[in-house]
């Protein structure tokens, strides 16, 4: 059945290629699916937490978080009311330790009360030269002086964006912009289920690019220069020969190595200076809020709540490291699910259901865990979703396919050879139906033609009714016999049979089956004759013609009536080998080459050469006595 499964093979890939643009078009108009994709980012997040902590131990040491937390407020009074030479002492104290960069995630952004206070801020981040300050962008009018123009970036025509960022600016005072070393805004989108895992690198604010806070600090730390800055739209920023991945957005996924995962210290151990300076040596701080009623709490894939500076710190880390992760492209995850889409196809049209199935639940668990692996060990982030429904709707489609297929199939088979096979035979047709070739193909078979001597004479004296009673009780008793022996019953052609052994499976002993059947036909005959001359009919003795050799099969006819047999000279042969019978008062002849597979098994006669009509050629023949 080569056309047939061909054109199985064809529709099962078509399946295959259909259920990847069913589903990149139906997850691309229900944004559920993507939710549900960065979920399992987080999952990622979380899962490698440990090993993360064994991998980067040292380096997580070299940041520091001097936090303002509520144990804070409560040894130093309420933070809202800090005079900010408090903030000054801080900064003298770690400054004077040798801390590498100071953040202040701390928003200075009016005057206080008493201008003394804040010129000490000032001259602390004068004398420090390492501090980078915080401001924000905001939907209220504000600032749009040049205040910070200085630390923005020629790239802002380049970062045209669907993302809206507010149009106002909120700096901190002038005194400590012009101090600073640096300054970022730390505006955040969070995703539509209120977790943050992006930061915008810059901001387009009139025609500048403006650096994220915790971005800032780290081209300062890379020392990276402002014309070695610039981005491949949707692909990449590049700063020097660092490639960092963006999005369509232009935003930085934020490599989170975990939670607390930085040295955390109370504001206030610093203050009183409980912590030696010396503890700060080269290190990267920052100075932010976690309390409680700081407003400055954020949801992030490795802690529900979680105070803004962890975003930050994470987003410093990501960067400082070359820790990106790695997101695939369109082009690539295509490729991926196509992949797994046409795996699937194969192991559907390979294997049985049940191994099938296995097979299937091993390659979804396969990429589930590699998908695991490249994540811990490189942060490249494989989709899972769309591969697991790929994986599900390629196989579910073509195994549909396939049941249905078969199930027309051995429909089919069973309407066309439930007649002409024995039931043990059809059962194994229907159980593997590539057994059969409809189509054509050569093979080497046994063919038995038997014919009712004098049935002429026989008849006469019957009528029509009883003619057909007594063939179909022969027929009967004919067809028991060939199926007995798993013989294939071509036709009947008037009062003759024509059987075919070998076919439609494949009996290595064919020749042999075909000698059994026919001295058993031969016996049966003979019984059903006797029976007849009891009721007072003629006797009739029939002839039997076995031969073996190479013949068409296959499915032949019309549009309307087709039948499944065999064709050539070797067929012509075994029917003229039945006919000689009568000249050689036989009952059963066969040929040579039926003889030579058979010949250590039977007792046989030789009777010579003959020419039959149509050959040329003579051909051996012998009678067929009896098994040995």
């Amino acid at each position: 059945m080569e056309k047939s499964k061909v054109k199985n093979l064809s529709i099962g890939f078509a399946i295959s290629v259909c259920s990847v643009l069913f589903i990149l078009l139906f997850t691309e108009y229900l944004s559920f699916f993507e939710d549900f994709e960065r979920k399992t980012l987080d999952s990622r997040f979380n899962f490698r937490t440990d090993y993360y902590n064994k991998k980067f131990k040292e380096e997580f040491q070299n940041i520091v978080i001097i936090e303002i937390d509520d144990e804070s407020a409560t040894k130093l009074g309420r933070i809202s009311e800090w005079p900010r030479s408090m903030y000054a002492k801080v900064l003298d104290y770690i400054s004077e330790g040798g801390a590498k960069q100071i953040g202040f995630d701390v928003l200075f952004t009016e005057n206080s009360k008493d201008l003394k206070d804040d010129n000490l801020l000032i001259e602390s981040i004068k004398r420090s030269q390492r501090v980078y300050s915080s401001y924000y962008f905001s939907a209220k009018p504000g600032t749009n002086d040049e205040i910070i123009r200085s630390f923005s970036y020629p790239l802002g025509n380049e970062l045209d964006t669907a993302i809206y960022w507010e149009q106002y600016i909120f700096p901190p005072i002038y005194g400590i912009v012009q101090n600073s070393k640096g300054i970022g805004f730390i505006n955040l989108k969070n995703d539509r289920d209120g977790i943050i895992r992006r930061i915008p690198l810059f901001i387009k604010h009139e025609e500048r690019a403006y650096p994220q806070f915790a971005v800032k600090m780290a081209i300062d730390y890379l020392g990276i220069s402002n014309e070695n800055i610039r981005l491949e739209k949707g692909k990449y920023f590049h700063f020097n020969d660092i490639k960092i991945p963006v999005g369509k957005d232009n935003q930085m996924l934020v490599n989170y190595a975990g939670y607390y995962v930085f040295r955390y210290i109370p504001f206030w151990k610093i203050y009183e200076q409980i912590v030696p300076k010396e503890y700060f040596q080269d290190k990267i701080v920052f100075i932010a809020a976690t309390a409680a009623g700081a407003y400055d709490l954020r949801s992030t894939p490795v802690k529900e709540i979680s105070p803004g500076i962890e975003i930050n710190a994470n987003a410093f880390f990501t960067i400082i490291n070359k820790n990106f992760v790695i997101e695939l492209n369109s082009k690539q995850a295509i490729i991926i699910l196509l992949f797994l889409s046409l795996f699937c196809f194969v192991i559907s049209n390979i294997f049985s259901l049940g191994i099938s199935i296995i097979a299937t639940a091993f390659l979804w668990i396969l990429y589930f865990t590699s998908a695991l692996v490249l994540f811990q060990k490189n942060s490249i982030w494989l989709p899972l979703i769309k591969p697991t429904l790929v994986i599900f709707t390629s196989f579910t489609g073509n195994l549909g396919y396939k049941y249905l297929s078969e199930r027309k199939q051995k429909k089919f088979i069973q309407g066309a050879f439930q007649r002409y096979v024995s039931p043990a035979v059809l059962k194994e047709l229907m159980q593997d139906p590539e057994k059969i070739n409809l189509y054509g193909e050569e093979k080497e078979l046994t063919v038995l033609f038997s014919d009712i001597r004098g049935f002429t004479t026989f008849s006469e004296n019957l009528s029509p009714k009883e003619n057909v009673a007594v063939l179909n009780e022969y027929f009967r008793r004919m067809a028991k016999i060939v199926f007995k022996h798993d013989g294939m019953l071509d036709k009947f052609i008037g009062d003759a049979i024509m059987v075919v052994f070998g076919a439609p499976i494949i009996q290595a002993n064919h020749a042999e089956r075909a000698c059994l059947c026919a001295l058993e036909m031969i016996e049966e005959a003979n019984k059903f004759s006797k029976e007849q001359e009891e009721k007072g009919k003629h006797q009739f003795k029939i002839g039997v013609g076995i031969n073996t050799g190479n013949m068409i099969l296959g499915n032949m006819g019309s549009d309307t009536k087709m039948d499944y047999t065999v064709i050539g000279d070797n067929v012509n042969l075994g029917s003229r080998i039945e006919s000689l019978n009568k000249d050689y008062k036989t009952s059963i002849i066969i040929s040579e080459s039926t003889y030579e597979k058979v010949r250590d098994k039977f007792i046989v006669k030789d009777l010579g050469n003959v020419t039959v009509k149509g050959r040329k050629a003579e051909t051996k023949i012998y009678e067929l006595l009896q098994k040995i």
